[in-house]
């Protein structure tokens, strides 16, 4: 088996979330993860033994906020992949999990996996700890995120450098979720979206948000070198005047993906096999069927 391209420094990705976890802002993505995070599992009439939690240290006490003691998991454990790791939480490397298999009724994984280089690998990893009938519930970036940020570097770069190079990472496809999920070995698989958009004034404060949830750039190849004041005054020049909001603001997408699956156990619904119904489809509606 061949591996998987290193698309990302998984250095930078430790040090960027390190540098997070010491801001005194709250992560407004983070939260947002977790109030969407609490609303799924209170439609889920079941309460988790042994949960395993892989994300910002941030997020577990925002999460709580939202979440009924009724509804917390017995037992956590947490689990990351940054450069400084305070115990009790657990260090990760690149979607490998230190645990054994069967070991959780529960995963949580937030903004996680739009940046590791082995996707199905991870996938897989997060099935492999889970216990038959039980949940992933995962968060991450998907292929909307941040169109407008990528398509002015395009822009002013071509213009200014005659060429481009690599700036924002390449994110999930909505469509492909659903099918990396069954191919991890995950039954019942669901994937829906949160997609918002906000405005901004300045691209430093676009830049200060993505900091907070440490996610500014961690490709392999990308510029290393800072932005020039000219380069960095066009690139916000070209943001306003491409995708303008309000009088000196530019819109800026966001897109979340909230992939769950359950790991395969007996007392799931199974889908019928194909000629097995009883009824034709149009008996069922009281429609007249026609062929094509």
């Amino acid at each position: 088996m061949t591996n998987a391209p290193d698309i990302f420094d998984n250095r930078a990705r430790r040090i960027r979330r390190a540098r997070a976890a010491k801001r005194t802002r709250s992560a407004f993505l983070i939260r947002r993860c977790a109030q969407d995070a609490a609303e799924r599992l209170l439609d889920i009439s079941r309460q988790f033994d042994q949960a395993l939690i892989i994300a910002p240290p941030s997020f577990w006490d925002l999460l709580i906020e939202y979440l009924p003691d009724s509804k917390r998991p017995k037992n956590c454990t947490f689990c990351y992949d940054s450069l400084e790791i305070t115990p009790p939480m657990i260090a990760s490397r690149d979607g490998h999990l230190p645990f054994e298999s069967g070991s959780f009724d529960l995963v949580i994984s937030i903004l996680n996996f739009h940046s590791v280089n082995d996707l199905p690998r991870a996938l897989s990893a997060a099935a492999n700890v889970l216990k038959p009938d039980g949940l992933m519930l995962a968060a991450y970036f998907g292929g909307n995120t941040l169109t407008q940020l990528r398509q002015s570097f395009y822009s002013v770069e071509s213009e200014r450098l005659g060429g481009l190079t690599p700036r924002v990472i390449p994110m999930i496809d909505f469509s492909q979720s659903a099918a990396l999920l069954q191919r991890a070995g995950f039954a019942l698989p669901v994937v829906d979206m949160d997609r918002f958009t906000l405005s901004y004034d300045s691209l430093s404060k676009l830049a200060a948000d993505l900091r907070d949830a440490g996610e500014t750039s961690i490709l392999s190849e990308r510029q290393k070198a800072p932005l020039s004041r000219d380069f960095y005054d066009a690139l916000e020049t070209d943001l306003k005047t491409s995708y303008p909001a309000k009088p000196g603001r530019f819109s800026m997408s966001f897109e979340i993906l909230w992939a769950t699956g359950w790991t395969p156990h007996e007392s799931q619904q199974k889908p019928l096999k194909p000629g097995s119904a009883k009824m034709r489809l149009s008996e069922a509606l009281g429609t007249t069927e026609q062929k094509l």
